[in-house]
């Protein structure tokens, strides 16, 4: 009986994946792509990872390049009324020297307290060799963020 129950609920897993990748390929098909931020160097360059929100609905991602010292950055993005969206850099990477990091990569993750946490493929405290660094953005009640290597 446990048997036929499991596949009964599988069954209807599967048929409500199906409609909701049936429906996801449909809005794609309509073609309503909608570019929300342009990267131009200067806010940064190269987003190779994915964006994640938080429960306002903001969305958060990495460029792994350019930006204010050329090395990648941390970026918020806020939407408005309009529908417009809004880019806060949150953090920009300084390089080797700064012993900070350069290049992120991989997609942030929050913890259960609001910070975010990351990764860069190159930089950090002990030069020539250093592959990279572990970083956490905490938020300030102010509006900032501020950050910390991790490892």
């Amino acid at each position: 009986m446990g048997t036929t129950r499991y596949f009964d609920l599988t069954a209807k897993a599967l048929a409500v994946a199906a409609i909701t990748i049936t429906m996801t390929a449909s809005a794609w098909a309509a073609g309503r792509e909608k570019v929300l931020l342009s990267f131009q160097g200067s806010n940064g360059g190269n987003p190779t990872a994915g964006l994640i929100a938080d429960a306002q609905g903001d969305l958060y991602g990495v460029a792994a390049d350019a930006g204010e010292f050329g090395f990648g950055n941390v970026f918020k993005l806020t939407k408005n009324k309009n529908g417009t969206w809004t880019q806060t850099v949150l953090y920009s990477f300084k390089g080797d020297d700064a012993g900070d990091g350069q290049v992120p990569l991989a997609s942030l993750i929050f913890d259960g307290e609001g910070n975010l946490y990351g990764t860069t493929g190159g930089g950090g405290a002990h030069p020539p060799i250093s592959d990279g660094t572990v970083f956490k953005l905490t938020p300030t009640k102010s509006g900032g963020t501020v950050f910390e290597i991790e490892h």
